[in-house]
């Protein structure tokens, strides 16, 4: 998501409309297809590192004591 997001930013062109139905592909077709993630999940490195990290409020409550 934040790849495609950049891209729009940063003006990156996205390559050409496809000329097939998508929805219709063979598989061995549909994964030559470029695509953007489609949740975070596909990049668990930045999944991990979100978890990993306290809320502000967790941090609040825990120095607040």
């Amino acid at each position: 998501m934040m790849a495609g997001l950049d891209g729009v930013e940063n003006k990156i062109h996205p390559g050409e409309a496809a000329t097939k139905d998508l929805y219709h592909l063979p598989p061995e077709e549909d994964k030559l297809v470029p695509t953007v993630c489609h949740s975070l999940d596909q990049k668990m490195g930045e999944v991990t590192r979100f978890r990993m990290a306290p809320h502000p409020v967790e941090y609040d409550m825990y120095y607040s004591l």
